[in-house]
């Protein structure tokens, strides 16, 4: 996948892990911000236009737009490094708010299986991440995003953030 497509991929993992407990916390916008800074992986945020579009999706669409994005990533080629580096931005990003909630493993367990990561691999590389993949929520039928409210996201700090 060339860089560009997947710099533009690895912000949206990144965003929509942000978004999929329900909530955008301030330690969040604040690890979004240092990310954006030092990662040379984030030398192409999407412009204001790209950026307001993925905004106004995840408020007119919440968790849909989430699961659309992963059925999105189902379908990329990615080389195996970009799948772990996209797996290690993701990691810091549910850890930022020093909750993990169920929906955040969810996520991260929905995006490895997208990106055809096995656990065992994802186990030695994230050692202190073990139980991450311990327990298989991807499999539980009864375990969705919880109710995303738009409504609850300060859009104008994020706005700030990346302008």
């Amino acid at each position: 996948m060339q860089n560009s497509e997947f710099n533009q991929l690895l912000f949206k993992v990144v965003f929509y892990a942000m978004a999929c407990d329900g909530e955008i916390h301030e330690s969040e916008l604040a690890e979004l911000k240092e990310m954006l800074e030092s990662s040379p992986y984030f030398n192409e945020v999407p412009d204001n236009t790209r950026f307001n579009q993925i905004m106004t999706d995840f408020k007119n669409k919440g968790a849909a737009v989430i699961a659309d994005f992963i059925a999105e990533l189902n379908l990329c080629k990615l080389q195996k490094r970009q799948g772990i580096l996209l797996t290690e931005a993701l990691i810091r990003m549910i850890e930022a708010d020093g909750d993990i909630a169920k929906s955040e493993i969810f996520y991260l367990q929905q995006i490895t299986k997208a990106l055809k990561l096995e656990n065992k691999e994802l186990m030695i590389r994230f050692p202190n991440h073990i139980s991450l993949w311990l327990n298989d929520f991807v499999n539980e039928e009864e375990l969705e995003f919880e109710s995303i409210e738009a409504n609850k996201v300060n859009w104008d700090d994020l706005q700030k953030i990346l302008n």
